[in-house]
């Protein structure tokens, strides 16, 4: 092999593999991004652990530990973290939330409102966020 096949293989990374790709995917965490459909005034959408956005994240990891919630509509609507009032977080119209922390495995999305909300205008991203490094060897 000459010097410009040795100097060309430098930097290349090598392909990790499926047991590979499992064990860099399980240090950097997992987030799903959902658009609400409409909720009707005064009514609710339930997410279970079941639900396919949900379910992998799960399986792996158990729970959730991180939400942003993103209200680009016009109602008020609550958030409640494994459908406990103790776990209730308001979000106004047009604002944002992130919530970080706090382990969950299902939520429910309120409106609050006198009307309906519009589709794909509240976004929900829930996530897993694996411990900081020097976090980490403390455990």
């Amino acid at each position: 092999m000459d010097i410009i096949g040795i100097v060309g293989g430098i930097g290349k990374k090598l392909p990790l593999g499926v047991e590979g790709k499992r064990r860099e995917s399980l240090r950097k965490g997992a987030k799903r991004t959902i658009y609400l459909p409409i909720i009707p005034a005064g009514e609710f959408i339930q997410y279970t652990p079941d639900h396919p956005k949900l379910k992998g994240i799960i399986v792996t990891y158990g729970y959730f530990n991180m939400m942003t919630v993103v209200n680009n509509d016009d109602v008020n609507i609550q958030v409640e973290l494994d459908y406990d009032r103790n776990k209730t977080y308001p979000v106004s119209t047009c604002s944002t939330i992130t919530i970080n922390e706090v382990e969950f495995m299902g939520f429910n999305v309120k409106n609050l409102s006198g009307i309906d909300s519009v589709q794909n205008k509240i976004v929900v991203i829930v996530g897993y966020e694996p411990p900081l490094m020097r976090e980490r060897g403390v455990m």
